[in-house]
């Protein structure tokens, strides 16, 4: 078994989980901690059984060469999810860029096109693009063949070096994509667009490309993986989301199938905050169990007193023991608070010609509030 970082969304934000994988789950990875004065092109990937095809200005520290590609070869099975990542840094200069990406072929040749995943024999199947200028141009994702298909992203931050992601999943007749991205000091993804193929793209290779002279950049990681489903939430299985009295107990339940025995983990997602959900004697439990009978394992996160800070998505996030990660729907909690209230009726205030709105008057309730379960939102 060896360690690698999962990739799971959670309606367009993704967490970075590290759990525990088969081995051979990783097709390719490579840290470009090489020389400059190296050339990669006949280099072995740290992880893999083949070596780079690049032009000669690929370098071994990642820098990128013009008009050309490095790339790696793959062919892609059906039933599988295959995830395409690589780590792209110091890309500055006009609207040319660096890319990553699925190609038809590689190349040693360096071209105005041809050479690329946008033509000729490396155009392939889905890509996106990082810009060395914003002001040129939008950092775009691609279905393929070369730019067909093309689309705005959004773009990330030009002071920052950026994580692209790639997943291309072959498990269905119609194969589908998702592209992905964040900055790199950043622990949350963002799928930035979706795509299902009507024709399956001609894939023969995976890597990286940089068109024109005018942006330059390196890249500092690159790695493909492949998965297997072995895991799956059954139907009716979903958590439902929940709005419960401040003070009182939430139940967020899930069911699921899955190979060996799985690692259960529940996450709460406030806007950017990403919160790891822990058993806690007094406040909170986790339940995971083998139902035996119906065949499927059952998980629940009960939350014994809610406060307004408990408020947010949860999501539960499932891990095989094959290495699988599956996530549920998100399920909302809305804590309701106790509001004060008191009724329109003409007798219950001071003056009656309070209830004209026209008369400007603000409305002075007499006597005791009565308070009723409200809404969301702590009351000002």
């Amino acid at each position: 078994m060896i360690l690698l970082h999962r990739w799971v969304d959670l309606g367009g934000v993704w967490l970075i989980l590290c759990v525990a994988v088969a081995s051979g789950a990783v097709i390719y990875e490579h840290h470009f901690n090489g020389s400059r004065q190296v050339s990669l092109n006949g280099l072995a990937p740290d992880t893999g059984q083949s070596v780079w095809i690049a032009h000669s200005d690929w370098r071994a520290d990642g820098t990128a060469g013009s008009y050309s590609s490095a790339t790696l070869p793959f062919v892609p099975r059906t039933g599988a999810v295959y995830r395409l990542s690589a780590r792209l840094t110091e890309v500055t200069g006009n609207g040319d860029w660096l890319a990553l990406g699925f190609a038809a072929g590689s190349s040693t040749s360096r071209g105005t096109n041809s050479d690329r995943f946008i033509e000729g024999a490396t155009a392939g199947g889905p890509w996106m693009l990082r810009r060395g200028d914003q002001a040129a141009a939008p950092d775009q994702a691609f279905t393929g063949p070369g730019t067909v298909g093309g689309a705005d992203i959004p773009t990330l931050d030009r002071s920052a070096d950026v994580d692209f992601a790639i997943v291309l999943d072959t498990r269905q007749a119609a194969w589908s994509v998702e592209w992905q991205q964040k900055r790199t000091d950043q622990i949350v993804w963002q799928t930035v667009r979706t795509h299902s193929y009507t024709t399956r793209p001609d894939i023969a290779a995976v890597g990286l490309a940089r068109a024109n002279i005018g942006t330059t950049g390196r890249v500092a990681y690159f790695c493909l993986e492949e998965r297997e489903q072995d895991a799956a939430f059954v139907s009716q299985g979903q958590p439902a989301d929940a709005a419960v009295l401040e003070g009182h107990g939430a139940f967020f339940e899930a069911r699921f199938i899955s190979g060996g025995t799985p690692t259960v983990q529940w996450f709460r997602l406030r806007g950017s905050e990403i919160t790891l959900m822990e058993a806690v004697d007094g406040f909170s439990a986790i339940t995971v169990r083998y139902d035996a009978v119906e065949e499927q394992w059952y998980t629940a996160l009960h939350l014994f007193a809610v406060a307004g800070d408990d408020e947010g998505v949860y999501v539960c996030v499932v891990t095989s023991e094959g290495g699988f990660v599956i996530q549920s729907e998100p399920a909302r909690l809305t804590v309701k608070r106790l509001l004060a209230h008191w009724t329109l009726n003409a007798g219950d205030y001071q003056l009656p010609a309070h209830l004209d709105k026209t008369a400007g008057l603000r409305l002075v309730g007499q006597g005791p509030a009565r308070f009723i379960m409200g809404a969301a939102e702590t009351p000002q």
